[in-house]
């Protein structure tokens, strides 16, 4: 590993094509690592908002069908980002932002893959929401909007797992799992 790249502390790594490890980092970013070159790049976050200092924490990975890599952020909202880790589209808590884009919460603590480029989102504290790729709406599910019972248990999405094609367990912070 070089010296200028430091991953201390890894809170999410997930696997890409064409032998690339993408490390997220509590305090440097991402990390992209190629296997076969033994080279390494390393991400900054971008502010979250102007004047505002970054906190460039990655908490949650997930690498898609294009090789494109979600980044799950504590407190800087997702960022899709190309394989050569160069920014593509952002989501956030804003003001500034349709309705049907913007996140409920800015921490992502976990990600689960849909289908048809769509991405479950597990928040800290604004539930779990289905992000369309394509057209960026977010469909939002929380224990106030879009559950249909008493499924959510709690707004806190600590972890998602795929059980099979039909059943999906989500994690929730103090509050235990169900199954949908």
């Amino acid at each position: 590993m070089p010296n200028d790249i430091s991953i201390e502390q890894v809170r999410s790594i997930k696997a890409g094509r064409g032998n690339l490890l993408y490390m997220g980092t509590s305090n440097k970013g991402v990390t992209r690592a190629n296997m076969a070159t033994q080279r390494f790049k390393t991400f900054h976050l971008p502010p979250f908002k102007k004047g505002i200092s970054n906190n460039d924490r990655v908490v949650s990975l997930q690498v898609d069908a294009d090789n494109d890599v979600w980044l799950g952020t504590n407190g800087n909202g997702l960022l899709i980002m190309d394989s050569n880790l160069n920014r593509i589209k952002k989501w956030f808590t804003t003001e500034s932002l349709p309705a049907n884009n913007r996140l409920t919460d800015n921490t992502i603590w976990c990600m689960l893959s849909a289908k048809k480029e769509k991405y479950w989102l597990g928040t800290s504290n604004g539930g779990f929401l289905l992000l369309n790729k394509q057209n960026g709406v977010l469909k939002k599910f929380t224990t106030t909007n879009g559950s249909t019972g008493n499924e959510i248990l709690t707004d806190a999405i600590r972890c998602l797992v795929r059980i099979n094609d039909s059943i999906v367990c989500i994690g929730f912070e103090k509050a235990g799992i169900r199954y949908f």
